[in-house]
């Protein structure tokens, strides 16, 4: 379960953010800015999958392994949802059966906050789609 406070609060309306975005929060691709204003403006708890730290981090110390010290300043922002085994067994019958395993982790880490997930940031086409079909709202800021 997501480790901020998730289980003490009585309502958490949250989003899930996942790797895709956050890569865009370190990085200047298509998309940062608008992205950034929307976290630096969300009154929402924002969170990410415990598997988006090891994800993003090999990601951008492929451009520059310098950044490693911006994006751990900006991941302090985000909640963590661990990767456990009920996230793990949700992700294994998430439709559709052709969504990489990596992708049904984070897209189970959205479907285990249930009713508390406001929505799901991703910027990964194939992602999005598999959201959509399980009923999880995508938002792209």
């Amino acid at each position: 379960m997501a480790n901020r406070n998730a289980q003490q609060r009585a309502l958490l309306v949250a989003y899930v953010v996942d790797s895709s975005a956050l890569v865009k929060l370190i990085v200047n691709e298509q998309h940062s800015k608008s992205l950034s204003s929307w976290v630096d403006g969300c009154k929402q708890d924002l969170f990410i999958s415990e598997l988006a730290r090891t994800e993003v981090s090999r990601a951008i110390a492929r451009v520059d392994p310098n950044l490693i010290k911006q994006f751990n300043a900006i991941v302090t922002r985000f909640g963590v949802i661990r990767v456990s085994t009920q996230v793990l067994t949700i992700a294994a019958v998430l439709s559709p059966t052709t969504l990489r395993t990596l992708d049904a982790i984070h897209l189970a880490s959205c479907v285990i906050l249930g009713d508390d997930l406001t929505g799901f940031v991703t910027y990964d086409n194939a992602q999005a789609s598999a959201a959509t079909q399980n009923k999880i709202e995508v938002i792209t800021p």
